[in-house]
């Protein structure tokens, strides 16, 4: 597993610049003592101010990380230097037998994995009794129609006092309404309003952006409300959107799809202590995208154990709904580095099955792009000069308009021919990664403007 893991990926996983600072300063080597490493853990003993130095133990299956300093931040600067010696310097930590106090904290892992399961299943049980199900259900949707009605209310003042009005409100005025979808059990929709709220800063374009959003607030009250009249598939496209769930053990239960997922690109998005982080995979036989979504709060990150550039043997299961596109992972092998990506030559084409997953989900937001064989190009498209992407057919694609690192992808490629894969947002492709002479770079996962590092 020691391939998997480079500088930037353990970078990645750091809480803040202060930490990638700190981490570095512990990557030190004459640092530390009695490290060691197994097929899933590796430990060391890092010198602190005191007497006793701190013990580090990191679980590599999660990550996870344990370490005795009094560091609220997770990971510590000393789990992040531990692990760039793992990355950068890997013969310093031998593989061996771990420690008492290393085995102590993963048995206390292993264990509570396993109480949450058995919590898992006695909550399954409990939801299973068909009665309170019903009545639980019940309950929610008068709660979700009231929002809906309450919404629909706010959105016909909202216009109706101009979007002039709009720009002047103060962040409280979206709160509030967002705030009131979490307490009618909608938490899809107190999300579509938070959006709404951020357009009206996005920039010179905001007028279109709020329309947009406000357009897509409309169009989910209208469908929700005649959802008897839709087919089973847009009935589960609409409930995701307005914030019901499926379990897992719902979605083991629908057909499986399976083949070797390359994990092509991540976006961590923060709102409101809650942390979503987008998972890409691309099946490397199809090109068919999955999106895996993982959230933190608070404190708690996100499932971090998928790695950009790398690829593994799975079985995924599509949520239910009419376009496939969110989904879990079943079960998967190891993972291994990947040196190519599948793609498209042409944009055109690409452009032409965007129209078809929006056509089959209007409220598709954005949808993955994996172009084979383009070149960055600095140009005018529709009168603005822009990064954009060309194809062998002289197709155009444009990149965002604050693209930052057109002359490092001329500088990675020399212009030649590359495989790209991104977000099209519906005005402009959001990159994530290229694929470039058997080698992956990807931009990270919080910014995908600037930064461009080789992962694989």
């Amino acid at each position: 597993m020691a391939e998997i893991w480079t500088s930037q990926r353990v970078l990645d996983l750091a809480p803040d610049a202060a930490s990638i600072k700190a981490g570095k300063t512990q990557s030190n080597t004459s640092k530390w003592s009695n490290a060691g490493q197994s097929d899933t853990a590796i430990w060391g003993e890092a010198k602190g101010s005191g007497k006793k130095p701190y013990q580090v133990r990191i679980d590599l299956r999660g990550p996870a990380f344990k370490c005795s300093c009094p560091s609220r931040k997770f990971p510590c600067k000393h789990s992040l230097g531990l692990m760039l010696i793992f990355a950068e310097q890997p013969d310093f930590i031998p593989q061996s037998s771990p420690p008492e106090w290393v085995t102590d904290w993963l048995d206390k892992r292993e264990q509570r994995s396993q109480k949450q399961q058995e919590k898992a299943k006695t909550k399954a049980a409990k939801a299973a009794d068909p009665a309170a199900q019903a009545k639980r259900i019940k309950k929610r949707e008068a709660n979700i129609q009231a929002g809906l009605d309450e919404l629909s209310r706010f959105i016909s003042d909202t216009l109706s006092q101009g979007l002039a009005t709009a720009q002047t409100q103060s962040p409280s005025y979206w709160n509030e309404m967002a705030s009131r979808m979490i307490d009618a059990q909608a938490p899809g929709l107190a999300n579509l309003v938070r959006q709404l709220s951020q357009s009206i800063s996005s920039g010179d374009n905001w007028q279109s952006q709020f329309m947009h959003h406000l357009s897509r607030i409309h169009l989910l009250i209208q469908g929700y409300r005649n959802l008897d009249q839709l087919s089973p598939e847009t009935q589960a496209d609409l409930r995701s959107y307005i914030g019901w769930t499926t379990t897992r053990e719902e979605l083991l239960t629908l057909p499986s799809s399976p083949g070797t997922y390359l994990v092509v690109g991540q976006t961590l998005n923060e709102d409101d202590r809650i942390a979503t982080l987008r998972t890409w995979l691309l099946n490397q036989k199809t090109c068919q995208p999955a999106q895996i979504l993982d959230f933190g709060v608070g404190n708690q990150p996100p499932n971090t154990s998928l790695f950009v550039g790398t690829s593994f043997t799975s079985e995924i299961i599509y949520y239910p709904g009419s376009y496939p596109n969110r989904a879990i992972i079943k079960d998967q092998s190891e993972p291994t580095l990947i040196n190519t990506i599948p793609g498209h030559l042409d944009i055109n084409q690409t452009l032409n099955n965007h129209t078809t997953a929006l056509a089959a989900n209007p409220l598709l937001d954005s949808t993955l792009f994996s172009l084979a064989s383009v070149t960055a190009i600095h140009t005018k498209f529709k009168s603005q000069s822009r990064w954009c992407i060309l194809d062998q057919n002289d197709n155009l694609l444009p990149l965002p308009p604050n693209f930052r690192d057109g002359w490092t992808l001329l500088a990675i490629t020399g212009n030649h021919p590359f495989n790209i894969v991104g977000e099209w947002t519906g005005t402009h492709l959001l990159p994530l990664g290229i694929c470039f002479n058997n080698a992956y770079f990807a931009w990270p996962k919080t910014n995908q403007l600037n930064q461009l590092a080789r992962v694989s």
